[in-house]
């Protein structure tokens, strides 16, 4: 009898470890199966002290860590998107498609659209997204319900 309940308290502590675990497990495993190294991207609240926001603007204050290499901006854009369900538009005349096949001949592409190297740590999504923007000679605007993103002459 005495072995029994010593089972019942180990299972009623570990289970909860366990899931725990789990949870951290899947966060871990559908972070890394987008392409190209994306090892982290988790979202929290952001600050209290911070006012409010709803909608979009509440979104885009959520706290991420992500890290990119060797990464196209729409597979990035693509992720973002997924994640932390925002609408996000990029002006395919400004970036290079990362399918050849795409690519008009007499286009004048701003960037070729690539992120060698980004890592972000515990920063409002916003400002995640002027730090891989700005490389790239873009910027974004919220629009409505709507992350735009092209230059910043075409922007304004």
């Amino acid at each position: 009898m005495r072995n029994s309940h010593f089972f019942i308290r180990l299972t009623l502590f570990a289970l909860p470890l366990l899931l725990v675990h789990c949870a951290s497990f899947e966060r871990r495993h559908v972070a890394t199966a987008f392409p190209l190294g994306v090892s982290t991207a988790q979202a929290n609240d952001a600050p209290e002290s911070a006012p409010q926001r709803t909608g979009i603007e509440g979104l885009l204050d959520k706290q991420v860590d992500m890290t990119f290499q060797d990464t196209h901006l729409q597979d990035i854009l693509d992720f973002i998107s997924e994640n932390y369900e925002i609408n996000i538009i990029f002006d395919n005349r400004v970036v290079r498609p990362k399918e050849p096949n795409r690519v008009d001949p007499d286009a004048k592409y701003e960037t070729d659209g690539m992120i060698d190297y980004v890592t972000l740590k515990n920063i409002p999504l916003r400002e995640a997204l002027k730090y891989i923007l700005r490389p790239l000679g873009l910027s974004y605007s919220v629009q409505q319900s709507v992350v735009w993103i092209s230059t910043p002459d075409s922007i304004t």
